[in-house]
């Protein structure tokens, strides 16, 4: 398995151990980032994994997906508000939940050295490499 999947999985696992003892109140404290919320945070993390996610299935995938947001974003639509829809609800513990199972299927998918490519989105070319 790939080191950077690896230290992905731990650094998850470490946030995740410090989630796991919040109370139902601790999820709407606002941090410095941003000032959002510890939900708000997670919500962030589990779209960012998607995302990542979505570059092991292809540049096709990875790109239809950035013009969904990049369209939301000309109809004013932010990122945190379309993460919140895209998320459907979900929040506090149960995506905290639904967030460790998914990074850790992705750590998975990284660690297995998949071929590299270069997939592009409104900033241009990016290398994508697990």
């Amino acid at each position: 398995m790939l080191q950077e999947a690896i230290d992905f999985r731990e650094e998850s696992d470490a946030l995740y151990a410090v989630l796991d003892g919040l109370n139902d109140d601790d999820w709407k404290r606002t941090t410095q980032f941003k000032q959002w919320t510890i939900n708000d945070v997670i919500a962030h993390l589990h779209f960012g994994n998607y995302a990542a996610d979505l570059s092991l299935k292809g540049a096709d995938a990875f790109a239809q997906f950035t013009r969904q947001l990049s369209a939301a974003g000309a109809r004013g639509i932010k990122h945190k508000e379309f993460t919140q829809a895209w998320l459907d609800g979900i929040g506090d513990r149960a995506l905290a939940n639904r967030w460790r199972l998914f990074y850790g299927e992705l750590a998975e998918g990284f660690g297995a050295g998949q071929p590299s490519y270069t997939a592009r989105d409104r900033a241009g070319a990016i290398a994508i490499r697990p």
